[in-house]
């Protein structure tokens, strides 16, 4: 049971620490609890320069279940990125390469 708690903490302070580490960096990161629905992903990602993303985190070396797969891959059709994460500097590095991203133009009607 000691085990259990442990590897719930190990991937709750993986998210904890990243998801503050981009709010340090000017991101909103909204937790995705979609009721009714399970698999989601953990964070919706708005970087400065709005190119959204989603983010699963994981536990070291842990993979997304069937459900999270077939999901990513919906979100994936529809131009969505989405990365698993299992550790602190691979959801820094993602954070990184969006923020590096040209920032998107409005409409002309907007």
């Amino acid at each position: 049971m000691e085990d259990v708690k442990r590897v719930r903490l190990l991937e709750a302070s993986i998210e904890r620490t990243s998801v503050k580490r981009m709010r340090d960096a000017q991101a909103e990161c909204l937790k995705l609890n979609v009721q009714g629905r399970r698999g989601w992903t953990d964070y919706l990602v708005i970087p400065p320069n709005g190119r959204l993303f989603v983010i699963e985190f994981k536990r070291l070396g842990e993979e997304p279940r069937k459900l999270q797969l077939y999901l990513h891959k919906r979100l994936l059709d529809r131009n969505l990125p989405v990365y698993v994460c299992d550790n602190v500097a691979a959801a820094w590095g993602v954070y990184l390469r969006h923020a590096k991203l040209r920032k998107l133009a409005l409409p002309s009607w907007f």
